[in-house]
């Protein structure tokens, strides 16, 4: 396993709980220790999206 991409849909801010949750399961993961992980917001084109 070279990294991980997680991309999160930056206009549905109803899920951010849901993905920071999932996110804090790959991060707590003994067996992705040291793997790289890139997180992306899909969708922020949209006015109603999340910035930064």
């Amino acid at each position: 396993l070279n990294g991980i991409v997680f991309i999160v849909d930056a206009a549905d801010r109803t899920r951010f709980l849901e993905a920071r949750e999932e996110l804090d399961h790959l991060l707590e993961d003994p067996m992705l220790s040291g793997v790289p992980i890139v997180i992306l917001g899909n969708k922020i084109d949209i006015p109603i999206a999340a910035g930064e």
